[in-house]
């Protein structure tokens, strides 16, 4: 049995066809290339997921450095108001 590049596949549908056209469309190839499909797109969602996820919490984290930069700034800011405030009175 050779291989099937099933790398320009889409969907289980292209992904069944290829089988299909592999074996001569019988029901057990048929219904063993949906499952095979069906856990081939599975595994490449959960890597586009973790991918994304991944590049939201960097965005998240990067956020939070802002975050806490500002909150700094203003304390200091708040802080040098109230000296010149005791200065200046």
């Amino acid at each position: 049995m050779s291989w099937i590049d099933f790398s320009e596949c889409k969907t289980v549908k292209e992904i069944g066809e290829k089988f299909m056209a592999r074996f001569n469309g019988s029901e057990s190839h048929v219904a063993m290339a949906t499952a095979f499909a069906h856990q081939l797109l599975q595994k490449e969602l959960l890597i586009e997921q973790n991918k994304y996820q991944e590049k939201q919490l960097e965005k998240m984290q990067e956020l939070n450095r802002y975050t806490r930069g500002l909150v700094l700034a203003t304390w200091a800011l708040v802080i040098i108001s109230s000296i010149l405030n005791i200065v200046c009175r």
